[in-house]
């Protein structure tokens, strides 16, 4: 539900970021592959949020800021995860792996909103 909020609009991302760590309790890891998965963990739950279907491109960039912004979100305010706060792969170019600034100009677009 906040996923499609988030997505639709009607939310903005850092606030569908805000209602899914308090209703989950914290987000401590986050995993998203383009069009493959996004989960979001807490300390003891995976909760998938994956479903591209029909998504417009204004649609998408959304689900990328939600993805970008959770796993800002567990870098920064939770405890240590043995495992890391995960991984964010978008493209060739956006990715927490090998094209970090691609990922930190996305992540401005939403944060600097907040």
């Amino acid at each position: 539900m906040i996923r499609k909020q988030c997505i639709s609009g009607r939310i903005t991302v850092v606030a569908a970021v805000d209602m899914i760590e308090e209703a989950i309790g914290g987000i401590s890891r986050v995993v998203f592959k383009d069009g493959l998965q996004f989960k979001i963990h807490n300390t003891t739950e995976v909760y998938d949020l994956f479903d591209r279907t029909g998504l417009s491109k204004r649609e998408t960039e959304r689900l990328y800021g939600l993805a970008v912004v959770a796993y800002d979100r567990a870098r920064h305010h939770q405890p240590r995860n043995p495992r890391g706060p995960g991984e964010v792969h978008i493209s060739h170019g956006v990715s927490t792996k090998d094209y970090k600034s691609g990922i930190y100009e996305l992540l401005q677009k939403y944060v600097a909103v907040a």
